[in-house]
């Protein structure tokens, strides 16, 4: 068999000063894996001809690859400037802009590319990447689903497809995809990763944790599987497992922002009787209201806790320890993230620490004037959290299904910031300056009704009697399987017994009323 880079080295060694073959024998040894010397014939080529527009591309691509993506733009837009409406050009240009996280510039170059040539599947598939960054899933799955048309059989398109299923909460038609894509590859890490994430999904978490670890199996640095892992352990109550497996959110870069705000050194157990420790909050409200409990854990250590939490909390968390907002590092010399710390004082199901916070005794009897002699029952209600939380409409309950409960007979009182999503009739909204406010009506409340947002946290921490409505698959620190939380001796738990079906949880809250 003749060796395809021998014959271009003659080829090239008969014209020397053909830009062409010097193209065509850097192609045959990037093939070979013979990468430099395939990078120093393409810079041979754009000596010979500068506006060798193959030569541009090749490079570009080859430098993208060898981890200078800085480089390839600039050669992509050199490459442009001679042949502006090359297909292939754009389409790199998109990548690189991808591999330098500037999504939205990539999105227009793809677009570009495909205006040229509808059918490359590359910019089909990256303009898919490109808007799934942008949080667009419902576009970014067109573009994945033609680019299946394309080439059908590209596994990597098919497992990007599940991806986007999962990103708009279809796990049931991500899983048939990624089954079919592991059968042909069932050492595709990624695939078996999203698989876990999709059986999640659907309340399977031993066949969710399985698959987590086959990915970590194959990819031990996989960090997402690290996490789904985390997630699906803390849900069947394994805390040991996954409270370890929980600290690999450190390798994702959204949670190591908020980790490397502080200077100080970690703590992980070290002694540190007579030092300053800030407890720095992460992640929503309704974290830091239920790992706050921490706090006052220290005294055993011979350490002064210092909660460095969201203003809005301040107030509220004062009588657990001195509490500054988030940024303030309250002359501390160490520093732990709260839902670090059941890790670190091993947590158990049976060792979690109790919370007793209470409300500031001048704001309750602020409010109690304010709402005046009592109609009936008071029931305190929160139906939705933040809009902006990945899982906001699987926790939110939409308005419309409440209808049955506003018909029983009760004050009921709104104990969130009345928006448009929470406009009902016969509810009573209030206006809430900070979480101490809330607390303080919620106080006075005889039930709060609530999804699973940082409302339920602050009313079970009061230790008010609360029903929370939680989703087909709930967040991990609900576990499952039960109607009770060892986390708040307050509250019980109502859950859809399918997905999506918030008239059942509303059915069967409306007959406990009763």
């Amino acid at each position: 068999m003749t060796d395809p880079v021998a014959a271009w080295r003659a080829a090239v060694a008969a014209r020397p000063g053909d830009a062409a073959l010097h193209c065509g024998l850097a192609t045959a040894l990037w093939q070979a894996l013979e990468h430099d010397e395939a990078m120093a014939s393409l810079r041979e080529a754009l000596r010979l001809d500068p506006d060798h527009v193959a030569a541009h591309t090749q490079l570009a691509h080859a430098l993208a690859e060898r981890g200078d993506p800085a480089a390839a733009l600039a050669l992509y837009r050199q490459g442009l400037r001679l042949a502006p409406a090359h297909a292939e050009l754009l389409a790199g240009l998109g990548n690189a802009l991808m591999r330098l996280e500037r999504a939205a510039e990539a999105e227009p170059a793809y677009r570009a590319a495909l205006r040229q040539q509808p059918d490359h599947a590359g910019a089909l598939n990256n303009l898919g990447n490109a808007l799934m960054v942008l949080n667009r899933a419902e576009e970014a799955l067109a573009q994945y689903q033609l680019a299946h048309a394309v080439l059908p059989h590209s596994w990597g398109t098919q497992n990007n497809i599940a991806s986007a299923l999962l990103a708009l909460h279809r796990p049931a038609e991500a899983e048939a995809w990624l089954r079919k894509v592991l059968e042909a590859l069932p050492d595709y890490a990624e695939a078996a990763n999203n698989l876990g994430g999709a059986l999640l999904a659907q309340d399977r978490l031993e066949e969710a944790a399985a698959w987590f670890e086959h990915a970590i199996g194959l990819a031990p640095s996989l960090r997402q599987a690290v996490f789904g892992l985390a997630m699906a352990r803390l849900g069947q109550g394994e805390l040991a497992v996954g409270w370890d497996a929980y600290e690999s959110r450190w390798d994702d870069p959204r949670f190591a922002a908020e980790h490397a705000t502080s200077r100080l050194p970690c703590w992980r157990g070290e002694a540190i009787a007579g030092a300053r420790i800030l407890l720095t909050a992460e992640q929503g409200f309704g974290d830091t209201i239920q790992f706050a409990r921490y706090a006052p854990l220290f005294a055993r250590h011979g350490a002064t806790p210092v909660l460095a939490v969201q203003p809005a909390l301040v107030a509220l968390l004062r009588p657990l320890a001195e509490t500054v907002p988030l940024g303030d590092e309250a002359g501390c010399t160490w520093h732990c993230p709260l839902l670090s710390l059941p890790q670190r004082f091993a947590t158990t199901l049976h060792s979690i620490p109790k919370v007793a916070l209470a409300a500031d005794p001048q704001r309750v009897a602020a409010w109690r004037h304010r709402l005046g002699p009592r109609s009936g029952r008071r029931i305190g209600l929160v139906i939705s959290g933040d809009p902006g939380h990945s899982d906001d409409a699987q926790r939110s309950l939409p308005a419309g299904h409440l209808a049955p409960l506003l018909a029983q007979n009760a004050e009921f009182h709104l104990l969130q910031p009345a928006t448009d999503r929470t406009e009902l009739a016969g509810v009573t909204a209030h206006d809430l300056q900070d979480f101490a406010d809330t607390a303080a009506l919620a106080s006075l409340m005889d039930l709060v009704i609530t999804v699973d947002t940082a409302g339920a946290h602050l009313a079970a921490s009061l230790g008010r009697p609360t029903w929370i409505l939680l989703p087909h698959a709930a967040d991990w620190r609900w576990l499952r399987h039960r109607d009770d939380s060892p986390w708040y001796p307050s509250a019980r738990l109502f859950r859809q017994t399918t997905r999506g079906d918030w008239p059942g949880v509303i059915a069967r809250v409306v007959q406990s009323l009763a």
